[in-house]
């Protein structure tokens, strides 16, 4: 019920659930998943297998957009220079 205190885990699935969305994590309404609906004395604090796995690619193609972006300025400065 509402105005109740989340306990210890419950505290600790939402700060992770927050930490999902700092690295590009959508919501899912599903329950069971980190990203999914928190149910009351079922807290989920580690991301499924499926969630680590889009944290990944995630990560891989910002790291593949950074070094076209670097790629992209250096020839833009061997142009210029």
């Amino acid at each position: 019920s509402q105005g109740e205190e989340l306990s210890h885990s419950e505290v600790r699935s939402v700060v992770m659930h927050e930490f999902g969305h700092l690295l590009g994590l959508e919501c899912i309404e599903r329950t069971g998943i980190l990203m999914g609906r928190m149910l009351r004395g079922h807290p989920v604090t580690e991301p499924s297998k499926a969630e680590i796995a889009t944290i990944k690619s995630s990560r891989a193609q910002l790291r593949e957009m950074q070094r076209e972006f670097t790629r992209r300025l250096e020839q833009k400065d061997n142009a210029a220079g």
